[in-house]
């Protein structure tokens, strides 16, 4: 049975944007950090309890009880901007976000700078990057069940209580050796597949590396998200010019002539009944491998990722909160603490 919902809007009280104070006068005085958790990056699930990963620090929600903890830099975090949540395996998962990843598993908090992940090559790209460029994006695992990260460059994966990285720039194309942050994934052969901003994408495996651009078909050469289906098909969003689907030998692209909001796309996701969903600047929308369906619900909302919960319902993390949906539209979760100011 699905849990129901109420439509109330998404209030979360919190706005006070990571200021933090402190009675230097008090020996061994404590910061307290208030941040801003309304704008959800992403969103996963586990033992029962969503997670939340924020602008502001981790959320965990108890959604039979109703109540939630908040977790910040204070209690162990990299970094309070989280872009994704990984799910591991239950009551353990990966947070990636600016320069820096936590394992978290369900209790306490383990966190690995960019320097620890990446070691030597993080002096290469710190060089050459400005500020708090770097995200980690989480690529998936591999054949032996191993998670991966997009960093740097190349990818690197936690094995053994210690970080191995994998330089990808010497089988990349010369002009994609620098681009920052650059997303992978693994299809179903293991091969490594990479969007590289201004330049398309790259197909990586043990034998060569095959490289799709705009005169090869793909919709345009600046990529942001990519994603294996379960038939095996990849698909690529677009900043420009929309989706681009790679079915094994051909390239298919999708945009507002074929039904999108918008041409903008910056979250894919699959459901379980294979339908494709995609986040735009002008709201959700779903494909059921024949046309594209528009959700007026969410007109000017920006989903940042999706997730299914183990009932088969799916949500989505929004720069306006948690959104979920019905099998028939779109609704606001309702998710107002009772006392934020002393749960935060």
């Amino acid at each position: 049975m699905k849990r129901k919902y109420g439509i109330v809007p998404l209030i979360l009280a919190i706005f006070l944007c990571q200021i933090s104070f402190i009675v230097c006068s008090k020996e061994n005085e404590k910061w307290t950090i208030y941040t801003n958790i309304k704008d959800v990056q992403s969103i996963a699930f586990s033992s029962g309890k969503m997670f939340l990963g924020t602008s502001g620090g981790l959320v965990q929600y108890d959604l039979d009880n109703k109540t939630y903890k908040k977790y910040t830099t204070i209690h162990g975090l990299g970094d309070n901007f989280i872009d994704y949540i990984s799910i591991d395996c239950p009551n353990s998962f990966w947070i990636s976000g600016y320069n820096s990843i936590t394992k978290f598993d369900g209790t306490s908090f383990r966190a690995f700078s960019a320097g620890e992940i990446l070691s030597e090559k993080w002096m290469n790209y710190k060089g050459k990057a400005t500020g708090r460029e770097l995200h980690f994006w989480p690529v998936g695992q591999d054949v032996n069940g191993n998670s991966w990260f997009s960093a740097g460059g190349g990818v690197s994966c936690f094995i053994q209580n210690k970080w191995v990285h994998k330089d990808l720039q010497p089988v990349l194309p010369q002009e994609c050796r620098d681009v920052k942050d650059t997303r992978f994934i693994f299809d179903s052969n293991n091969r490594l597949w990479g969007g590289f901003w201004g330049f398309g994408i790259s197909m990586i495996d043990s034998m060569q590396t095959i490289s799709y651009t705009e005169e090869a078909g793909i919709a345009d050469n600046y990529p942001i998200v990519l994603l294996k289906d379960s038939q095996d098909n990849v698909w690529i969003s677009h900043r420009f010019n929309g989706i681009s689907k790679f079915d094994g030998t051909n390239w298919h692209v999708y945009n507002t002539s074929d039904g999108l909001a918008n041409n903008w796309i910056f979250s894919l996701f699959e459901d379980n009944r294979k339908n494709i969903w995609a986040g735009t600047p002008k709201g959700i929308c779903r494909y059921d491998g024949n046309v594209w369906i528009k959700f007026p619900e969410t007109d000017n909302v920006w989903a940042w990722n999706f997730t299914m919960d183990d009932e088969g319902t799916i949500w989505a993390a929004t720069d306006k909160g948690i959104y979920y949906y019905t099998d028939t539209s779109w609704e606001v979760f309702d998710y107002q603490p009772n006392d934020p100011l002393t749960n935060n």
